[in-house]
């Protein structure tokens, strides 16, 4: 695996950066980035990305952890397109009210004051998933068991539009 501490990553990483034509704080964040000095682990959800098929037990992880990867590139991608071309939240409010609206993230035209706010719902939800767990751990022992303990809690999980609206239009 790469690291900081390679000479020839250092260098490959430095390379490829300067030859971006990015702003000198721009080029100096990316490679702090990439050298692992700004977040120097991966989130959690990574983990299985780097392992290659053939493994059945751990062959949908991965997958799903690439799948992940590459929404993030794109929806990051997408928010930078727009914030360079002077685009924010509220002149896309037209698209993602009624996105949010549509898909039951809150009430018609009463959008939260900023998107960040939609995490709330999941941190809600994620705590009291482990206030069941702490208190009764047999109620969540089977699939059958969590699809019929947490099913309420497990649906906010399943509203993925609040991902990218996150991603686009962060506070």
């Amino acid at each position: 695996m790469p690291t900081a501490g390679d000479p020839a990553f250092v260098g490959v990483v430095e390379s490829t950066v300067s030859a971006q034509s990015l702003s000198d704080v721009t080029e100096e964040r990316l490679k702090a980035f990439l050298l692992r000095q700004i977040a120097p682990e991966d989130p959690l959800i990574f983990k299985y990305s780097g392992i290659p098929p053939g493994a059945p037990e751990t062959d949908a992880f991965a997958v799903v952890s690439r799948a992940v990867l590459l929404l993030r590139i794109a929806t990051g991608s997408a928010h930078d397109l727009l914030h360079r071309v002077g685009v924010d939240a509220n002149a896309l409010s037209f698209w993602w009210q009624k996105l949010g609206e549509g898909r039951g993230l809150w009430h018609p035209s009463s959008p939260p004051t900023t998107l960040s706010d939609l995490w709330a719902d999941i941190r809600d939800s994620l705590n009291e998933i482990a206030e069941i767990e702490k208190d009764d751990p047999a109620s969540l022992d089977s699939f059958k068991a969590i699809t019929s303990n947490v099913a309420g809690q497990l649906s906010l999980f399943s509203s993925h539009e609040r991902v990218g609206l996150w991603g686009l239009f962060p506070a």
